[in-house]
Formats: structure tokens, C-alpha cells, sequence
């Protein structure tokens, strides 16, 4: 399964690469069809990084062993995520706004970047569904994430009423915030960028921190059962990739600049590596699952109370029992040594 995604994503990612990258030779073609290719391998990690989760809920019918919280912030990251970019593509009064506080530069964002954020929300969005609907195991949402969404909607609220108010006083969060405008009294309006960068800090926020629950629960069950390995996979490659694409760009154009000009999100890039390094660790070397249990097999064994055992499978005689054993273990039990109580340790299980 594996080995088909690695094929899927290299086929996917060599064609459009080539006819992406012919337009943008900077100092070769080549180079550029390089880059393009790379650009959209990444974008295809990262995009199949939500599909492994789902579908392993799906099969288990079962999220016993996937942190609620995890589930709960990532959903509250990519929402911010998505609202920040369809405002900034779609949205002109949101667009004139960026224009007039960047120097009438337009913003980044593309559309593969708001189609990448929709589809990350919508996965996310059945990831809670899933949550609603199957086994739990007794896993509960903390007090101190619901805490977090209900502080973080507040504040959304608030701002939203004061940009839909048109009100002024916030020059204070402007400055927080590191917007820029022109005049004063553009400065101290509650405007839509706003809280376009207030949801932006917010999912600057759950990027840094959405992974701890997870790595607690791991921690306190010590298993990873229930948590998807893939996703943490495509997850790594798709930041390593990235950050690739970005040192040759940056060595090709001559600019060194760029690795350090945007610092949010180079730390952004390497703190998501570093949480997929200690996934893998707790994975493959922490609490490695033996190899004779399938990953998709129930956390629990069906428990049976008196009365409903099955009669087919009831236990053997004393008689039958004794014929099974060898003939140097069919001593009688009044000699020493060879009682009961010396055998049934030898009969336990490991």
C-alpha cells in the first residue's frame, strides 16, 4: 500500500512538474522543472497525510487510541487556515485592504493553497464525525482544550462584531498583530484583516502545540495503536520536501535571503519534522507492536461473564489433561515436586 502511494505521488508529481516548470526558467530549465516537481510532491504528501487516519477510524470503527484533542485543534487550525486564505483570493475588499497595507503588493496566497486548507478541513471535520460515532474506549476532549476553543471563539466573536461595527480601538491588537497601515486613523480600525491575522496567530498556535496530546496519549498507553503511522510519514516527507525545494530555489536564484525572510514559517516546517521524529520513535522503537498482531485487530477482547461461556469449549477432565502431558510430567501428585501447583506454572502462557 505504501510502496503504491510512493508510485502514485512520483508519477503525479513528475507531470506536473514538467508542465508547470517550463515557465519559470530562472537559471536553468531543468532546474525550474526540478523545483516544480518537488513543489508538487509536497503539496501531495501533505494533502494524502489526513487520508490514513480516516480510513484506519473507518476500518476499526474504532478511534480508541486518536487524541480528541489533536482532532479538536487541528480542526480549529485549518478552519483559521481556510477563512485566511479564501478571504485573501476571493474576497476583493479583503484584497484592496492587503494591497493598501503592503504597499500595494498582493498577498501569496494561491489557489492549491485555499483548495489544500479546504480539503485538510474537511478531512479534519470527519475525524470528529468519526469521534461522534464509533468506540471511544473512554477517551474524553481535556478540560483545557475546550477551555482553548471557547477563548478562541470569544475573541473571534468580538473582533468580528467590532470589523462588522466598522469600530475603532484597535490599533492596540493591530500593532500586536505586526499590521501596518498608513494612516491613523487606519491604524485604529477594526478592519477584516484584523481578524484574517488574529485566526492566522491562532493556527501559528495550534501548529506548535496540536501534537502534545498526542504524544501524551501515546506516552501514557504506551502504544501507538489507534494512531496511524502513515499519516506521520507523508507528513515528514512532505516537510522535507518542501524545505528541499526551498534551498535550491534559494541557491539557484542567488537569494539566501529566502530561508530566513519568512522565520515563522521556516520554524513552522522544522517543529512539524521534529513532532514526526518523536512519532516515529514512539513507533518503531518506543512501543513497537509485535509482528503477529494486525494493526486494524480490536484494541480489547470481547469479555465474557458467567453463564455465557461457550459449552463447546469447555475445559478438559483432570483425566484428559494428564494424557496430554509427557510421560515424565504424569507423576502422581502426592510426590514432591510434582503437584499441581509445580505443573500450572509450566502450563501458563507468556
Amino acid at each position: 500500500m505504501r510502496v503504491g502511494v510512493a508510485v502514485f505521488i512520483a508519477v503525479f508529481s513528475v507531470l506536473l512538474g514538467v508542465l508547470s516548470g517550463q515557465g519559470g526558467c530562472l537559471c536553468s530549465c531543468a532546474i525550474a522543472m526540478v523545483s516544480s516537481t518537488i513543489g508538487w510532491a509536497y503539496f501531495s504528501c501533505w494533502s494524502l497525510s489526513f487520508w490514513p487516519q480516516t480510513l484506519l477510524n473507518w476500518s476499526r470503527k474504532s478511534v480508541e487510541g486518536l487524541s480528541f484533542d489533536y482532532v479538536a485543534l487541528n480542526l480549529l487550525g485549518f478552519s483559521c487556515y481556510a477563512a485566511f486564505n479564501c478571504a485573501l483570493l476571493w474576497v476583493p475588499e479583503v484584497k484592496a485592504e492587503y494591497a493598501a497595507s503592503h504597499h500595494g503588493e498582493a498577498s501569496a496566497v494561491k489557489t492549491n493553497d485555499v483548495f489544500f486548507a479546504l480539503h485538510a478541513c474537511a478531512l479534519t471535520a470527519l475525524n470528529m464525525a468519526q469521534i461522534r460515532c464509533y468506540e471511544r474506549g473512554g477517551q474524553r476532549f481535556s478540560a483545557a482544550c475546550k477551555t482553548a476553543l471557547v477563548l478562541v471563539a470569544a475573541a473571534a466573536a468580538v473582533v468580528g462584531t467590532a470589523v462588522a461595527l466598522r469600530a475603532q480601538g484597535c490599533a492596540w491588537l493591530n500593532r500586536a498583530l505586526a499590521l501596518e497601515f498608513h494612516g491613523a486613523r487606519d491604524e485604529g480600525r477594526c478592519s477584516a484583516l484584523t481578524l484574517l491575522y488574529l485566526l492566522s496567530y491562532v493556527k501559528l498556535a495550534v501548529s506548535l502545540t496540536k501534537y502534545l496530546p498526542q504524544l501524551l496519549l501515546n506516552w501514557s498507553r504506551r502504544s501507538t495503536t489507534g494512531w496511524n503511522i502513515d499519516n506521520v510519514l507523508l507528513d515528514f516527507a512532505g516537510g522535507a520536501l518542501s524545505l528541499g525545494q526551498l534551498l535550491l530555489d534559494a541557491g539557484c536564484s542567488g537569494e539566501w535571503s529566502q530561508l530566513v525572510g519568512d522565520p515563522v514559517k521556516f520554524a513552522l516546517g522544522f517543529a512539524s519534522m521534529f513532532f514526526d521524529v518523536l512519532f516515529m520513535l514512539q513507533h518503531f522503537v518506543l512501543y513497537r507492536a509485535p509482528r503477529h498482531v494486525s494493526p486494524a485487530a480490536p484494541l480489547h477482547a470481547p469479555l465474557m461473564s458467567a453463564g455465557e461461556t461457550d459449552s463447546a469449549a469447555a475445559a478438559p477432565s483432570p483425566a484428559k489433561e494428564r494424557a496430554r502431558l509427557p510421560a515424565s510430567w504424569s507423576r502422581s501428585d502426592s510426590q514432591p515436586g510434582w503437584g499441581r501447583a509445580a505443573v500450572a506454572p509450566m502450563l501458563t502462557p507468556c
